[in-house]
């Protein structure tokens, strides 16, 4: 019965509205047992660019942002060359600012990597959805993987509900963007919110240290004018130096980096989202988890090269009130398929899900790889 029930499904269909996850035999047990989707800390995925990629986008996105300063040399055209003008102001919060945001790519971020089954376009015709050769030889450890297909629609919809709980504010699901023009336009908004606060800072910079300069000038003027009695009684004299704007701005660099940190977040989440050009085949989707965990959430595996760190994020993964939020596994590559499959059904089922037998019924389908690969 079970040999009958693999050969029905072995050409197995397109499935829309799927997210797949692939996983070794200890990720499926880890997922079933916990009721979550594992996490991988950033820095250890397969992308050495990861984050950063992103983060040096919203640097040049800040650059390009420039073009602001035409409102502070239009009302302030005395300033405009005075030293430095306001250029040198530009360049001073532009730097400080990109260092803040190179400091953001240091945040611990946790990331699920799914692959949309609606955009797996660059597969051929001989491959399944979820069903790749590529991602089996690179998550799947050979022999020992598995495909999960994750329902979309309800995988966003938990996402969003758990946004509006405090501890889990900054979760997010999205697709990764890989075209560097549409990363840059998605950072649009916070680089011009970026030039709009710093506009404001340097305004209210020159009017501060235009009084600053006054205040120093006339205390200037006032010691030239006792300087003579001071000289007669053979007395010390001082001179009062009068603050660069340079100056005056690197003390008050902290006042600026509080206006502008929430811009400078607001910039490092959609970086997680980004992906170097050379990826753009994977056409990920991904959940994110942004900022430190609680060092106690943090859980380790094994890696190729080191450790891995690693949290769980919770899901409704078995559903009492509907639909496991789990619709598919794809077994992979195996010179035991047919057992490997059955083994497969049998863990859901003693797991509480139920398993799916025909396109009639509700539950998990389970299914073969069709990917004539082999590694044994």
């Amino acid at each position: 019965m079970e040999e009958q029930e693999t050969q029905k499904t072995v050409n197995h269909p397109k499935s829309e509205g799927l997210l797949y996850h692939y996983t070794d035999q200890s990720g499926l047990l880890g997922i079933l047992d916990s009721k979550s989707i594992w996490a991988t800390h950033v820095r250890y995925l397969n992308d050495a660019s990861e984050f950063v990629h992103g983060i040096n986008i919203a640097r040049q996105c800040v650059k390009e942002a420039e073009i602001s300063l035409e409102s502070v040399l239009r009302d302030y055209p005395d300033k405009a060359t005075r030293q430095g003008g306001s250029h040198k102001v530009w360049d001073i919060m532009s730097e400080q600012f990109s260092f803040m945001l190179s400091t953001l790519s240091e945040i611990p971020v946790y990331v699920a990597c799914f692959f949309d089954s609606e955009t797996e376009e660059h597969f051929s015709q001989s491959q399944g959805v979820g069903d790749s050769l590529g991602q089996w030889r690179a998550y799947s450890k050979g022999s020992a993987g598995f495909s999960i297909g994750f329902d979309k629609g309800s995988l966003e919809d938990h996402i969003k509900r758990r946004q509006t709980e405090p501890e889990d504010s900054l979760l997010f699901g999205e697709k990764c963007i890989y075209d560097e023009e549409e990363q840059r336009e998605s950072l649009m908004k916070e680089s011009a919110d970026f030039g709009r606060a710093l506009v404001e800072f340097i305004k209210r910079s020159w009017d501060d240290f235009d009084e600053s300069r006054r205040s120093s000038v006339l205390e200037n003027a006032n010691e030239r004018a006792l300087k003579a009695n001071y000289e007669k009684a053979d007395g010390p004299t001082r001179t009062v130096e009068v603050p660069t704007i340079k100056d005056f701005l690197l003390r008050r660099v902290g006042f600026f980096d509080e206006s502008v940190r929430r811009i400078a977040v607001e910039m490092a989440i959609p970086a997680v989202f980004m992906k170097h050009p050379a990826f753009r085949e994977e056409k990920e989707w991904r959940i994110a988890k942004v900022f430190s965990p609680k060092p106690k959430e943090v859980s380790f595996r094994p890696g190729m090269s080191s450790l891995v760190p690693y949290i769980a994020i919770p899901l409704p993964i078995l559903n009492e009130s509907g639909p496991s939020l789990i619709r598919r596994i794809i077994v992979g590559p195996s010179p035991e398929i047919e057992n490997a499959v059955a083994a497969a059904k049998m863990l859901l089922m003693s797991k509480g899900y139920k398993v799916r037998y025909s396109r009639d019924d509700d539950g998990v389908e389970v299914v073969p790889s069709q990917i004539p690969y082999r590694d044994w």
